[in-house]
């Protein structure tokens, strides 16, 4: 008898929990109270920085930017706090100037060219974004690049060139990795050109870096070109590589990528005295990896200009023209 009072009393307590889901089911269509934006009164500097996301990036492109925390957000580095509200206008509108605006010219561009290709939101983060190795990223590896992310935006200075180049690098570096997420390239070709140098590891360029100028880490480096590659970030993978050469191509110099292409390749032959065997094979690897930079911007230039109608270099003239004019960026958003 005992056994069959606990069953009974079993069989009730479950039918009380059903009876109490379906009560709460039925009333599936009301939101909870605190499902319900109820928009908490905002700061009037807040105010004036959602009217100027609305207006500028909501509105036109569909892109929300979120400046606020979220629990998710602690993965996407060291340093993923949320930026001061007065930061995230000022790199809200060099955004504006650098990347949006520039999408708008129909000189390079087919009109609302971005329409169907923004990402939907921009996360913005107070704090350089370093990831677990020590490494200061461009942006944080994810499935796709739905999302742009921008870090260090507290101590962005819009009156430095070298802060508007690296926001300017981690802009295009996405908006690239967005093309390719649209139209894919052909891997399977572009990954032989440096297949086997690759690295495994983010501790590598950590260790690389280590004595290097903080904007020089973005930009080209000897040690990346005599390795293939443009720059050190382009070596972390396959699509990191097509990604960082498309940023670092349109914002470098004819000298940067002359010295990459060039000189900075170049075998000093006075440096191999009785070893003439070194000096020849140094010299053919060095001759090898400059072409296999020349044949992954070919590469580039084709897969952009059939995929996407963009010509590199007719686009590069105005990249850089943006960033050596970067003291304008005010001026564009009035």
């Amino acid at each position: 008898m005992k056994l069959s009072y606990i069953n009974v009393l079993k069989a009730l307590t479950t039918l009380l929990l059903c009876s109490l889901f379906a009560l709460s089911c039925s009333k599936s269509d009301e939101l909870m109270p605190k499902q319900v934006d109820k928009s908490v009164e905002l700061t009037q500097e807040e105010k004036v920085l959602r009217a100027y996301i609305d207006k500028h990036f909501t509105q036109p492109y569909n892109i929300d930017v979120v400046y606020k925390w979220e629990e998710q957000a602690k993965e996407l580095g060291t340093f993923a706090y949320p930026p001061r509200l007065d930061k995230a206008q000022t790199i809200l509108k060099a955004i504006k100037y650098l990347w949006l605006d520039l999408c708008e010219m129909n000189e390079v561009f087919s009109p609302n060219f971005l329409k169907g290709k923004a990402p939907l939101v921009i996360r913005l983060f107070g704090g350089r974004g370093l990831n677990a190795s020590g490494l200061e990223i461009i942006t944080a590896h994810k499935e796709t690049a739905i999302e742009f992310y921008i870090y260090n935006v507290n101590d962005f200075d819009p009156k430095k060139k070298d802060d508007f180049f690296i926001l300017y690098r981690s802009l295009l570096h996405q908006f690239a990795q967005r093309l390719i997420d649209l139209k894919a390239y052909d891997y399977k070709a572009f990954v032989k050109f440096s297949r086997k140098n690759y690295i495994s590891s983010d501790e590598w360029l950590v260790s690389a870096l280590e004595n290097v100028k903080r904007v020089k880490r973005f930009g080209i480096t000897r040690y990346a070109n005599l390795e293939g590659f443009l720059t050190p970030y382009a070596m972390r993978s396959v699509d990191d590589d097509l990604a960082d050469s498309f940023s670092m191509y349109l914002l470098a110099t004819s000298v940067e990528l002359k010295t990459a292409l060039r000189t900075n390749l170049y075998v000093d032959k006075s440096l191999y005295v009785e070893d003439e065997e070194g000096y020849k094979r140094d010299k053919e690897a060095n001759e090898k990896a400059r072409k296999i930079i020349d044949d992954k911007l070919a590469f580039m230039k084709e897969y952009l200009a059939k995929t996407h109608k963009i010509e590199l270099d007719a686009l590069r003239r105005y990249t850089l023209n943006r960033l050596y004019e970067y003291q304008k960026y005010d001026d564009a958003n009035e």
